[in-house]
């Protein structure tokens, strides 16, 4: 049978609480009382099996009586950096697929051709737990932003494979003629207007190498959702 998980902040070793839109859906929708069973997780990796103790508004504590851990079923780690578009719901559909699909860090780069988006952290972050719920990938990845000269500093290419999808004309590199022989790949998509030549000569500076995407022009969520799939395809 499987599981209904639900969100839950651990409070301690044995108390979980639950909040907001969560507590609607188990006491409105699910019928769920004192003393019912309830599975919970909160981005540890672990599912918390619970019973409830408490309901108030808006509010319910779970006592957890045991708990599973359960790890990505990936080996290798994906990093997908990617620009915002300027419709920020692309964005979340693409977090959204990204988590279920299979990922562990997505940055938001600002670069010399972004356009401006406030993207609502809070909103995306609410996306990825109903994305992790969904696809049992239970590990929290981590979410951020970074301008473009920030993300190439933490680039280590003796420990990560880098690439790097752009427009310009020249030779690219197919998923399947790479290498992914390194615990990490960090992949680059950029705006919609491309990378900068500053930007793309930056990163192949520093040992990333420029990646094909296939023949048809993506926008740029369908370039990072394709990029999340191929390798996950590979890289199982």
């Amino acid at each position: 049978m499987i599981m209904q998980l639900f969100w839950g902040k651990r409070i301690n070793d044995n108390v979980i609480l639950v909040e907001g839109d969560e507590v609607l859906h188990l006491t409105k929708s699910l019928r769920k009382k004192v003393g019912d069973a309830v599975d919970l997780i909160d981005g540890s990796g672990n599912i918390f099996h619970s019973v409830i103790t408490e309901i108030q508004r808006g509010k319910l504590v779970a006592v957890n009586m045991s708990e599973t851990p359960k790890v990505n079923h990936w080996k290798k780690r994906l990093h997908i950096a990617i620009a915002p578009t300027k419709n920020a719901d692309r964005m979340e559909w693409f977090v959204e697929k990204a988590v279920e699909v299979g990922i562990d860090t997505i940055s938001f780069i600002q670069c010399e051709r972004s356009v401006r988006t406030n993207l609502r952290m809070d909103r995306i972050a609410r996306i990825v737990q109903s994305a992790m719920k969904q696809s049992y990938n239970i590990i929290n990845p981590t979410i951020q932003e970074k301008s473009f000269d920030q993300l190439l500093t933490g680039f280590n290419p003796t420990a990560m494979v880098g690439l790097i999808a752009h427009c310009e004309d020249g030779i690219k590199q197919a998923f399947s003629d790479i290498q992914f022989d390194k615990p990490d790949t960090w992949i680059l998509i950029g705006p919609e207007g491309d990378f900068s030549g500053q930007e793309l000569e930056n990163a192949l500076r520093i040992g990333f190498v420029p990646l094909s995407l296939g023949r048809s022009r993506l926008r740029t969520e369908t370039a990072g959702i394709y990029a999340v799939s191929i390798f996950r395809n590979i890289n199982i």
